[in-house]
């Protein structure tokens, strides 16, 4: 499934006001814990979350 001739696809969708350097940041250190951990994982394990109540 695909578009003919199309080799990359964009994600520019945007709610509210883009964000920081910081929160940027943050997002590709959690996206990478993940990335990692599910890589790490046998099949059939659940990959655990991690989170963070402070921020309610």
């Amino acid at each position: 499934m695909g578009v003919d001739g199309a080799n990359e696809v964009y994600n520019e969708i945007r709610q509210g006001q883009p964000i920081g350097l910081g929160e940027a940041s943050n997002d590709t250190w959690i996206t990478t814990k993940v990335r990692f951990a599910a890589l790490n994982q046998r099949p059939g394990e659940i990959v655990q979350r991690e989170s963070d109540h402070r921020k309610r």
